[in-house]
């Protein structure tokens, strides 16, 4: 596990926990927000709002996935041990004006 979320002074200590926490189950861990409440004296509730956090720091990216019969059926999490950047939104190009 790397350490940069450790030292990010953006992030509180409740998400720093929960990352390393995060961080440190294994891979094939079924990966969920009740999952996470039920292996930490925390609530859904608090356990979410750590995530939020993470998220908007960019260690956290969310996907919704649907079935095959077009629901809603979970969310995929992708955490980065490095803040990752969303893509710039690009600019419309600046149009020339006839002289």
């Amino acid at each position: 596990m790397r350490t940069r979320h450790l030292r990010d002074t953006r992030l509180s200590l409740k998400a720093i926990g929960l990352f390393s926490i995060i961080l440190s189950l294994p891979p094939e861990w079924d990966f969920s927000i009740a999952g996470l409440a039920a292996i930490t004296r925390d609530g859904i509730a608090t356990v979410r709002a750590a995530l939020n956090e993470l998220e908007s720091n960019g260690y956290l990216t969310r996907k919704r996935v649907r079935g095959e019969d077009g629901k809603l059926e979970k969310n995929e999490y992708t955490f980065y041990e490095i803040p990752h950047a969303e893509k710039p939104a690009q600019e419309k190009p600046a149009e020339d004006l006839p002289a």
